[in-house]
């Protein structure tokens, strides 16, 4: 028996732009993976982080999980025996990195890589092809069974990995920060509170507010306590509900509706990178 054509000594046995893009591909997920576990860890408004939690944890593992299969795709890519081919290191090399970039979705790379795992052929090594002692050994050890339960195992745990992945990433996404849209003006009236600040929305039209002295408005002036008008308004091509305040026809604040695990909350922005500075909670 002849054993598999290898690659020349002096080429590498993963092409060299495979190994780049595959580097490349587990540096950018290791600093996905450092995004994730700081978000996972931020502070800020408790009801906020609990309802965005779930997904910053769940990104956590797909990323976790991308670079584990990223260093695994150049290990088991560089013990193939040839360059290229159905097992050769390109291959395996390339099927890794499909999980690598799959990683958002990773219940679904992970129960492929179970299902490929318990059907992938098992072969000989290249020592075992040149001499047949190991390989005799090899068919005892599949012949007692312990191959096939592993790869049964494999399987079993792949499906409730599925199962509970997918429900996890689908519920944690539903639940997260949201700016609203399409809502009506009924669903916020009533009054709202954050610290020591009320806004009472009534349904004629007018509020009542006490004491927005940390709602800072464009001009960096402090927002006077009073009463006035309002009004559901929208904003941006996507029609984003704003409740805006309005004590007199030249000011006005703007209070975007946001809305997490199906609880309304009233926004108030200091910087525009963080819209949620302040949250005001229905009472």
């Amino acid at each position: 028996m002849t054993t598999p054509a290898k690659a020349d000594d002096d080429e590498p046995l993963i092409p060299l732009p495979l190994k780049i893009l595959a580097v490349i591909s587990i540096v950018v997920h290791i600093v996905l993976l450092g995004l994730a576990c700081i978000a996972a860890k931020s502070s800020g408004d408790a009801d906020l982080l609990a309802a965005d939690r779930a997904w910053d944890w769940y990104l956590v593992v797909g990323a976790a999980w991308s670079v584990g299969i990223g260093i695994f795709g150049l290990h088991w890519g560089g013990q193939a025996t040839t360059r290229f081919g159905g097992t050769g290191s390109s291959a395996r090399v390339g099927w890794c990195l499909a999980g690598v970039w799959l990683g958002y979705f990773w219940p679904v790379p992970v129960t492929a890589a179970a299902v490929t795992f318990a059907l992938w052929p098992r072969r000989p090594s290249p020592a075992a092809q040149i001499r047949p002692e190991p390989a005799r050994a090899n068919a005892r050890w599949r012949r007692t069974g312990v191959g096939i339960r592993v790869r049964i195992a494999a399987v079993v745990v792949a499906a409730p990995v599925a199962i509970a992945g997918s429900a996890w990433g689908l519920s944690a996404h539903a639940a997260r920060l949201h700016q609203v849209s399409a809502a009506s003006a009924a669903t916020v009236v009533g009054t709202w509170r954050a610290g020591g600040m009320t806004v009472t929305l009534r349904p004629d039209g007018t509020y009542s507010a006490s004491d927005l002295t940390a709602a800072d408005l464009s001009d960096n002036e402090a927002y006077p306590p009073g009463t006035g008008q309002w009004d559901l308004g929208t904003t941006g091509p996507h029609e984003l509900d704003s409740v805006e305040l309005r004590p007199s026809q030249d000011r006005l604040l703007e209070l975007p509706v946001y809305q997490a695990s199906s609880i309304d909350y009233l926004c108030a922005e200091i910087d525009p990178d963080s819209p949620c500075d302040i949250v005001f909670h229905r009472e």
